[in-house]
């Protein structure tokens, strides 16, 4: 019976992936608000993974005493349970492990203070040598918000501005406690459809919202103009640079309503389904 538990959280996890990659899909056809993307996409990411850890636990409290329907639990689904549970737990402290070990090393970079009139405050910025044209937050929950020093010799001041108007917006967000959690989930599910897909358009969105957030303080045309700059030098230093997605999307006005996140229905029901293997442990008799 543990087995038959675990078969339907992947399959409810399957089937959850892929409605909320056709709603992502409608979003983007009929153009719908930002925010419900954001809210599909994160939903791709989350319900899925809530399908199959629910699951797991839920086996694992049940353990291997006892009938369920009249029926025999067997050791297998527990094993299977502890064997993914701990597969989980390694990547997480693999993942924290790493983060933790980029953050201590750079705290042997120098830093110094820059005033943003943009955004009236000073900040404190680690300045890297390599690669130069690096800009965004090293960390988890309490990230530092490191720089190329290329960076701060080429870009003229209203450059600068804008391009620590876009980091700034990612802080503000907590995107990288945010993420660093939303990586561990994507790549516990990898083995689930378009998982790839469904994560480059979360980060399009990510980086979309930042934006939108500096063109509140900095021009939208000097923001994406500078973005798109940073993009063509980080290509030429490094070949394997994704492409820039900010050029276009950013002269858009700055929509503050859209950066509140809400679910839909649909998304709350999903989520509501995840729960579904939690149903079958007042069933197992001791």
């Amino acid at each position: 019976m543990h087995i038959a538990i675990l078969l339907l959280a992947v399959a409810g996890a399957w089937g959850t992936r892929l409605y909320c990659v056709g709603s992502i899909e409608r979003n983007r056809i009929e153009r719908r608000s930002w925010r419900e993307s954001w809210s599909w996409a994160i939903g791709a990411i989350v319900v899925p993974a809530l399908w199959c850890l629910i699951a797991l636990v839920a086996v694992g409290v049940m353990g291997t005493h006892g009938t369920m329907f009249g029926y025999a639990v067997s050791a297998i689904g527990l094993w299977i349970s502890a064997a993914f549970l701990a597969t989980l737990i390694i990547l997480l402290v693999a993942l924290f492990g790493r983060a933790w070990q980029i953050q201590r090393d750079l705290q042997h970079y120098p830093q110094i203070n820059v005033i943003s009139t943009p955004l009236n405050q000073t900040l404190t910025l680690r300045t890297i040598a390599s690669p130069p044209w690096f800009a965004g937050q090293v960390g988890i929950a309490q990230p530092e918000l490191t720089i190329g020093r290329s960076l701060l010799t080429q870009l003229s001041p209203d450059q600068l501005d804008a391009i620590l108007a876009h980091e700034c917006a990612h802080a503000h967000y907590r995107d990288t406690l945010t993420f660093f959690v939303l990586g561990w989930l994507r790549r516990g599910t990898s083995w689930l459809p378009q998982t790839q897909a469904v994560w480059q358009e979360l980060i399009l969105l990510r980086e979309l919202r930042a934006d939108r957030w500096a063109a509140q303080f900095v021009d939208p045309l000097l923001l994406a103009e500078t973005l798109l700059t940073v993009a063509r030098s980080t290509q030429t230093s490094t070949p394997a640079a994704p492409p820039n997605t900010h050029s276009t999307q950013t002269l858009q006005p700055p929509q503050p309503q859209d950066d509140r996140l809400t679910v839909s229905i649909d998304g709350w029901l999903w989520a509501v389904l995840a729960c579904f293997p939690l149903l079958a442990v007042p069933f197992h008799h001791f």
